[in-house]
């Protein structure tokens, strides 16, 4: 090292510095590449699902109510308009369905949507009975099946959706938790190469500064001897870069 020219271990050293400052920028974009994907993937999947299992959620609870209170209503004004209420909110569970089941889904969540649909299909044979029984007008025989049959059908059903958002809910906290945890790691890395940067830039220009400023004063020293009239004093050349030239030519 010392028999390099000074500008060659300038040189040497800046490159050092712009290394470590080129891998601290890799790791750095390489890192928040990897939170990017993984919030991609959560803003995506868990988040969309839940999102949907939310709205599904609100509304069976909806029409549960609405089916409920047309069984249990003596009213066949009452009854007509719970029917045709319930009827537009079927229409939106079935959307709501239908986006579920285009998502990709694990094994939990299928098993929670074909409990769902089991729950649901015994709901809607109830709601049928008592549909059928108010509409040739025993409203008595309704409201019995209503109390017997439909309640117990619905408590069920919204209990089977709420197992469902309730499981989304977790899943998307946990891969929230996840990003978090490599947001978290990120910065310590990021933290980790800043500080080795810093310390190797300290240790490099330590070297630097000493294998040029040594031979300087050294030959100051001589020059200043020399110039006293003092030719005898001995001059060691131990390297042979611009300040070792120097210290041969006195």
């Amino acid at each position: 090292m010392k028999n390099l020219k000074i500008g060659a271990r300038l040189y040497m050293g800046f490159i050092t510095l712009i290394m470590l400052m080129a891998i601290m920028a890799g790791m750095g974009i390489y890192e928040l590449s990897n939170i990017g994907g993984q919030t991609q993937s959560l803003m995506k999947d868990a988040v969309g699902i839940e999102r949907l299992a939310r709205e599904l959620a609100r509304e069976v609870s909806v029409h549960s109510q609405l089916t409920y209170a047309g069984g249990m209503s003596d009213n066949a004004q009452d009854i007509k308009y719970y029917e045709s209420e319930a009827a537009k909110v079927t229409v939106a569970i079935n959307k709501t369905l239908k986006n579920i089941e285009s998502q990709s889904l694990n094994d939990e969540e299928k098993a929670f949507l074909r409990d769902f649909l089991e729950k649901r299909a015994v709901y809607r044979s109830a709601t049928e009975e008592v549909d059928k029984l108010n509409a040739v007008g025993d409203m008595k025989g309704g409201r019995e099946v209503a109390v017997q049959k439909l309640l117990p059908a619905r408590d069920a059903y919204i209990t089977s959706v709420d197992k469902f958002r309730d499981y989304e809910i977790r899943d998307s906290e946990q891969k929230a938790d996840v990003v978090y945890g490599i947001i978290a790691l990120a910065r310590n890395v990021m933290i980790g190469l800043l500080g080795a940067g810093i310390l190797v830039g300290m240790v490099v220009a330590w070297r630097l500064t000493v294998g040029i400023t040594r031979p300087l004063n050294e030959a100051v020293h001589i020059a200043e001897v020399v110039a006293s009239g003092d030719l005898t004093s001995r001059i060691d050349v131990r390297s042979t870069d611009e300040t070792g030239q120097l210290m041969q030519a006195m």
